[in-house]
C-alpha cells in the first residue's frame, strides 16, 4: 500500500495538487487534469491576474472533475478558459470532454493547448490516450461505451410512496469516496415529492459485515419532485473512513428505499 502524506491529501482535497488522473465515465481509461496551482501559475506568467470569483469557479470545476462529475465541470471549465485560455486549462476542458466520450471536442482543446505550448505534458498524455482508444476502436479491440452504460439499471427497489420506485444506476468508487446515483420513477398520475437523504439517521451506507454506517457527505439537492409518469435522478456521496474496506454495502434512503448486497468496486 502506498502511503500518502497529509500535505498531499490536503492539496488534492483543495484541488491544488499539480496533476491528477481520473477514470472517465464514457471513456475506457484515465484522463489527466492539471490542478489549480498549475493553471494559476501559467496565468500569472502570461500576465493574467484572475479575479477571486474566477479562481473559485476554477476550484469548483476541479472538485467536480475529481468527483467524476464531468458534465457539471465542463461549463465551469469553459467559462474560466474564456478568461484565461492557458494551456493547462485548455487541457482540462479537453480532458473533461474525453472523460464523457466526446473525442472530437476533446481533441480540439488538446490541439489548442499544444498550439499555445508544445511542451504541455498533460495534453500530450491525453492526446496519446485518445489516439490509443481510437486505434483500439477501429481494430475492434475496444467497445465504445454507449450513453446507456453509466445509466443502466444495477438494482431496483420499491418505496413506501404509492407508484414510486427507485433504480440504482451508478455505484462507483474513487479512492475513499463512493458516488451513488439513483433514478426515482413515478408511475402514478400525480406528482410526488421526495426527500430521500433528509438526515443522517435515515439515509446511509451500511457495511454488511460490521454493521458500520457511513453518512452522506454531499448530495445533489434536498427535496425532489418526481412528475407523474416521469423520473428524476438523484446523487449522493459518501466518504469511507481510513482503513475501512467493506466488501458489500447496503444503501438506505428514506421512504423505505433499500438496495442490498452491493459489491464495492
Amino acid at each position: 500500500m502506498i502511503a500518502i502524506v497529509p500535505d498531499l491529501l490536503q492539496k488534492r482535497a483543495s484541488g491544488e495538487a499539480d496533476t491528477f488522473r481520473v477514470i472517465g465515465t464514457q471513456f475506457n481509461g484515465e484522463v489527466t487534469f492539471n490542478g489549480v496551482s498549475i493553471v494559476l501559475e501559467q496565468a500569472r506568467r502570461a500576465g493574467q491576474e484572475l479575479p477571486d470569483s474566477v479562481v473559485e469557479t476554477l476550484r469548483q470545476a476541479v472538485h467536480l472533475a475529481q468527483a467524476r462529475q464531468f458534465d457539471a465541470a465542463i461549463p465551469l471549465l469553459e467559462s474560466v478558459a474564456d478568461a484565461a485560455p492557458v494551456p493547462a486549462l485548455l487541457n482540462n476542458v479537453g480532458a473533461a470532454y474525453l472523460a464523457t466520450g466526446d473525442r472530437e471536442r476533446a481533441e480540439e482543446y488538446f490541439e489548442q493547448a499544444l498550439a499555445r505550448s508544445p511542451e504541455e505534458r498533460s495534453a500530450h498524455i491525453n492526446l496519446s490516450q485518445l489516439t490509443r482508444s481510437r486505434t483500439e476502436l477501429s481494430s475492434g479491440r475496444l467497445r465504445s461505451p454507449s450513453p446507456a452504460t453509466s445509466t443502466s439499471t444495477l438494482m431496483r427497489s420499491s418505496s413506501q410512496i404509492p407508484g414510486v420506485s427507485a433504480e440504482l444506476i451508478e455505484f462507483s468508487r474513487f479512492e475513499r469516496t463512493i458516488t451513488v446515483k439513483v433514478r426515482f420513477i413515478n408511475s402514478g398520475e400525480e406528482n410526488q415529492k421526495l426527500n430521500p437523504a433528509y438526515s443522517w439517521d435515515d439515509s446511509y451506507l451500511l457495511n454488511e459485515a460490521t454493521a458500520n454506517q457511513f453518512m452522506w457527505t454531499a448530495r445533489s439537492n434536498g427535496t425532489v419532485t418526481v412528475p407523474a409518469g416521469g423520473n428524476v435522478e438523484f446523487w449522493t456521496k459518501y466518504t469511507l473512513p481510513e482503513g475501512e474496506k467493506p466488501q458489500y454495502l447496503t444503501l438506505v434512503f428514506r421512504h423505505g428505499i433499500l438496495f442490498e448486497h452491493i459489491e464495492v468496486p
